[in-house]
């Protein structure tokens, strides 16, 4: 059986160099390959970094969608109440304006009388 410690004592020192010089890459790759574990490779935080940027635009703009859309139907249900009070202010007599509120009422929310 080959003693290391012998068989390293046993080389020239070309042979020494040599062998450091292969021990140092090994340990070089080893630390490289430990670290892109964790921290990941330059590749990989690249295409990390596009895809949380596209993401990031995609989800803004769903929220200026979502903003937009919410103030159309906003704006929507300001309407009708405006035509309703308009409707309300209008009515000749107190059974007209009950009348035209209940209509709104009606219109706007669903609350309708069954009759």
């Amino acid at each position: 059986m080959i003693d290391p410690t012998n068989y390293f004592k046993s080389l020239t020192t070309f042979g020494k160099i040599v062998f450091g010089v292969f021990i140092l890459i090994f340990v070089i790759l080893a630390f490289m390959f430990v670290r892109d574990l964790f921290v990941g490779s330059k590749d990989v935080e690249a295409k990390l970094g596009t895809e949380q940027a596209g993401a990031a635009i995609e989800s803004g703009s769903e929220a200026v969608t979502t903003l937009g859309e919410n103030q159309r139907e906003e704006d929507d249900i300001n309407d009708e109440v405006s035509e309703g009070q308009s409707q309300v202010n209008e009515a000749k007599d107190a059974t007209g304006a009950q009348n035209a509120f209940r209509d709104a009422l009606c219109r706007n929310n669903g609350v309708c009388d069954d009759d």
